[in-house]
């Protein structure tokens, strides 16, 4: 099994959005649950004499329920994994402002949680509440695991911590389907194809054929204009032909007489120079 030290990636970033300036947690860890949930919530109401219930719908709820493993190589790495674990508890904890001699609840605990692209909305973070709270479990049952003291044997620094937690996952972006139309027609999701976990799915031989007859029609609409312009651009020259002969026929350009002659009658070609 893969150990993760402190070398390893940071796979997993929690921020909490309650406390102004907080710093993310990186956690280099070992993923051991994970489970994406959507619910989409039906109350249903049974009716004198109808079969069937009637069913009302409210919304569609998602909840991420996420375990991993803390696992330290020595006990300086335990030190910091514990600092970790320690900010993350009193995370939980929510923001006051005080007045006076009392405080007032400010903000409750709402995190922000990226785990590459399964941990996410899309191309956005989850963000969220943590429903059930934080289970933090040293792993003590398994007689294989060392634990750390320091040298006074006064502090037990944990080498081996499996973290778990539920997060009820609140929208940032509009779900659902709005009406907009893709390539073959059919209703586009709003949130975009790549929702949740943004891979972008193989195109369907639908679109397929969809995108590939839009795109002869590009290069058919682009033939077009470009036969338009050059026959705007043929015309334009033969304007421009018929434009110039003018002026010069104006100006008493003689093609038998071999002779141009100024507005003023003067003649620059005359018979003595011939």
């Amino acid at each position: 099994m893969p150990i993760a030290t402190k070398d390893s990636p940071r796979v997993i970033k929690i921020t909490p959005m309650h406390v102004a300036a907080a710093e993310p947690l990186l956690f280099p860890t070992i993923i051991t649950q994970f489970e994406d949930k959507w619910t989409p919530g039906w109350r249903n109401e049974t009716v004198y004499g109808r079969m069937d219930p009637m069913g009302f719908y409210a919304g569609t709820q998602r909840t991420l329920t996420l375990g991993f493993r803390v696992i330290a190589a020595d006990i300086a790495e335990a030190r910091i994994n514990m600092g970790l674990i320690q900010k993350l508890v009193q995370y939980q904890y929510p923001a006051f402002q005080p007045r006076g001699r009392v405080a007032t609840l400010k903000s409750p605990p709402y995190f922000k949680v990226e785990l590459m692209n399964v941990g996410a909305q899309g191309t956005d973070a989850l963000q969220g509440y943590l429903m059930s709270g934080i289970s933090v479990n040293p792993g003590f049952q398994d007689k294989n695991t060392v634990q750390y003291y320091d040298a006074a044997c006064t502090k037990l620094l944990f080498s081996d911590v499996n973290i778990s937690f539920q997060m009820v996952v609140l929208h940032s972006a509009k779900v659902g389907f709005y009406g907009a139309k893709d390539d073959t027609g059919a209703d586009k999701f709003a949130a975009g194809t790549a929702y949740p976990y943004n891979v972008s799915p193989p195109a369907s031989p639908g679109q397929t054929r969809a995108k590939a007859a839009a795109k002869a029609a590009r290069a058919k609409a682009a033939r077009r204009r470009k036969a338009r312009r050059s026959k705007v651009a043929k015309q334009n020259k033969i304007l421009a032909a018929a434009r110039d002969a003018a002026q010069i026929q104006g100006s008493g350009f003689s093609d038998e007489g071999q002779s141009f002659s100024t507005h003023q009658g003067q003649s620059l070609i005359g018979e003595g120079d011939e």
